[in-house]
């Protein structure tokens, strides 16, 4: 129970500057392509930690210490997020705080907690103190701190430590990276679609040029990230019932969907359809994989299979939001989510001519 407390604690607090982030790095005037390269890194330090996580959570004895750690830096950097000015100290910031926050998943209630304290202060300080823009999102950088300190101060004071056993030197074994055609095949396919899954932040960024009121962008982050959470247990289920590739390849159509809404809206109105369709197909991309992959990898190397798979992921993820935001900045933002609706068409096309429903019947070697 403190470990949830203290979990959903430090969630509120980054849920919080998350919301809001977009359009602070467009309040300082951030370039889209340094925005793009910002998210990134802080995408491949995410993809990074769940490559080695496993690793690590096997070889060390006591967790508690490392989240501790993890909660006091996501916490230490905020106040320097409000101090922020340029690009780099932005990075600076994105970067250390995903590192903090680990692979965890957010927490649903803290997540609604933190994105509609967001929103609800951002009509405050807009309606009654008169503030800026830029003004607004700092305060609101600093409060954030408030819930992650507390979450930092319970996971310290009362979570008790699990203990673990340490993993022995026979999973060494796992390194080999002879895996299959086919697993080298849907990496390739997952190396190509992560080009087109930017950043949140420039489908948030795109809701603003569209019209969507300021207050309303924390709300529709939340809208997001709820489809998004929702959705998981329910793909988990369907994968069991029709299949992972019939569901992978309705994940890349619903991107390319979203994409393309993105690309030609018109207006701040069917946003909301394209956030919720958003929503989906990322829940989509981002569990049908795994389970690809430990349907085709053979057990003794299924630890190698998916530290290949976040390290190609993680690679491409490096350069996709950058190239997203050098399309916007120099063509617009049509042309950046039209790319992004083209390169995951050309990922299906790749996954569909590639596989074949009964490669699924049984595991590759």
């Amino acid at each position: 129970m403190p470990q949830r407390i203290a979990g959903f604690l430090v969630d509120v607090g980054s849920e919080m500057v998350l919301s809001i982030l977009p359009l602070f790095m467009a309040g300082l005037n951030i370039s889209k392509t340094w925005i793009g390269i910002i998210e990134g890194i802080a995408e491949t330090a995410s993809t990074a930690l769940k490559a080695v996580s496993g690793w690590v959570s096997e070889r060390v004895e006591k967790q508690k210490p490392l989240i501790v750690i993890g909660y006091t830096l996501s916490t230490v950097v905020k106040p320097f997020l409000a101090l922020s000015n340029f690009w780099y100290q932005v990075l600076s910031v994105r970067f250390f705080d995903r590192i903090g926050r680990g692979e965890r998943t957010v927490s649903r209630s803290g997540m609604v907690c933190g994105a509609l304290l967001s929103s609800l202060l951002l009509f405050v300080f807009a309606g009654y103190f008169k503030m800026d823009a830029l003004s607004q999102y700092r305060n609101i950088f600093w409060l954030s701190v408030i819930p992650a300190i507390l979450g930092m101060l319970t996971a310290s004071a009362f979570m008790k430590e699990a203990r673990k056993k340490i993993g022995g030197k026979e999973k060494q074994k796992e390194l080999s990276l002879s895996l299959g055609k086919r697993l080298k095949l849907f990496f390739f396919v997952s190396a190509l679609f992560e080009l087109a899954k930017f950043s949140y932040v420039l489908f948030i960024l795109r809701a603003a040029e569209l019209g969507l009121l300021i207050p309303l962008v924390p709300i529709i982050y939340l809208l997001y990230g709820m489809v998004y959470s929702g959705f998981i247990r329910p793909v988990e289920y369907l994968l069991e019932r029709v299949g992972i590739r019939k569901i992978l390849i309705v994940g890349y159509l619903l991107f390319c969907f979203a994409h393309l809404g993105f690309a030609s809206a018109e207006g701040a109105r069917p946003i909301w359809l394209f956030f919720i369709v958003y929503g989906v197909a990322t829940a989509i991309v981002e569990v049908a994989p795994r389970a690809l992959i430990a349907h085709l990898a053979p057990e003794e190397k299924r630890g190698a299979a998916f530290g290949a798979y976040y390290t190609t992921i993680g690679l491409a993820a490096l350069p996709a939001t950058a190239i997203a935001g050098l399309l916007w900045d120099n063509f617009g933002a049509t042309v950046s989510f039209t790319y992004g609706a083209v390169i995951a068409l050309a990922a299906l096309i790749l996954f569909m001519v590639g596989t074949r429903e009964h490669h699924f019947k049984k595991s590759a070697s």
